[in-house]
């Protein structure tokens, strides 16, 4: 059975700021560990925050690193995510909406104007 990974151990895996959690998460992750998207999510807002202040193309390319390590549920739909994230103003969130109706054609309904701009623009 796989580890399942929070969004703590995730973030001493790509930082590797504390030694011993992130030999812990290493040694998880060779031995096929997962995530879901839930932290993926808490991860970038937690790098694009003010602690970390990763611009949105390094949140982008280093959360694209972790999927290539990391299995994650709807692998696909969050790395396009991570895409929409980097290249359009919307909050991961919206992003993650989006790509999911674009690789699994789930439809979605929202009142938000720049979400629903960018579905239209996708479609």
């Amino acid at each position: 059975m796989s580890t399942f990974l929070d969004t703590n151990c995730l973030l001493r895996y790509l930082l590797a700021d504390i030694e011993d959690q992130f030999e812990m998460v290493r040694r998880c992750v060779e031995q096929g560990a997962c995530t879901a998207p839930e932290f993926i999510a808490e991860c970038v807002y937690v790098l694009g925050g003010s602690v970390y202040g990763f611009d949105r193309a390094d949140v982008a390319s280093t959360m694209g690193f972790l999927l290539d390590d990391i299995a994650c549920e709807h692998e696909a739909a969050m790395r396009y995510a991570l895409e929409l994230y980097r290249d359009h103003n919307l909050d991961f969130a919206d992003c993650v909406l989006a790509a999911r109706s674009v690789i699994e054609g789930v439809p979605v309904l929202t009142f938000d104007k720049r979400l629903n701009q960018l579905l239209e623009k996708l479609s």
